[in-house]
């Protein structure tokens, strides 16, 4: 879908863009944190606005009670939902990508991945892994009440499959998150994590970050 700029420049409006301006500023001063809105509203005048999928989420989750409570306590759950559903973007795609990978032709009745709780998830194919937690990863990313026990189990298994496939990023365990025991696969079974190694990667630092913010 094509988004045009509010203002094109033969319509700029000087008066509107002189009260921004002065509103802008205000927000910027205020100890309250307005970026979201200031990004918000710019990336509409540019002609380039905010998924609508977050911008309807935030519409929805938000309370009344927390927009009543000020922008402080509105600003901290914006951040909460935008790294939510960060998590949920990357998980996506990751998620699809590790069941059309799966060794042998996924059928009927196969199109839900194991929990994250199951016993012989860590001795499965690399990619079965994956699909689990990452599946895990956005079903907890839309939750009204995310899990984070959950979320470390999924962040778990993810770095014991980078860590099987001689993968392993240096700094994780300092995080918190405990590496689950992951069975190293047949020699040549790894190249699906080889090749998706930065996006495992960015999709672990993005659920550490979303950790963080849950209280």
């Amino acid at each position: 879908m094509y988004w045009g700029r509010l203002w094109p420049k033969q319509y700029r409006v000087d008066d509107v863009e002189h009260a921004w301006d002065a509103l802008k500023s205000q927000w910027k001063a205020d100890d309250a944190d307005w970026s979201f809105w200031i990004e918000w509203y710019e990336a509409i005048l540019n002609g380039t606005p905010l998924p609508w999928d977050l911008t309807q989420r935030i519409a929805l989750e938000l309370t009344d009670e927390q927009w009543e409570a000020g922008q402080e306590t509105v600003a901290r759950r914006i951040s909460e939902i935008r790294a939510a559903f960060e998590v949920q973007t990357l998980a996506n795609e990751v998620a699809e990508a590790a069941y059309l990978a799966q060794p042998g032709k996924p059928g009927m009745g196969h199109n839900r991945p194991p929990s994250v709780i199951d016993e012989d998830l860590p001795s499965q194919a690399h990619e079965t892994i994956i699909w689990a937690a990452t599946d895990e990863l956005r079903t907890q990313a839309q939750a009204k009440t995310p899990a984070p026990s959950r979320i470390k189990r999924a962040l778990s298994l993810i770095a014991g499959v980078l860590k099987a496939s001689g993968l392993w990023v240096a700094g994780t365990v300092a995080t918190g998150i405990s590496v689950a025991a992951v069975t190293v696969v047949k020699k040549g079974a790894d190249a699906w994590a080889v090749h998706n190694q930065d996006k495992l990667v960015e999709l672990i630092d993005a659920a550490l970050r979303w950790l963080s913010l849950l209280h």
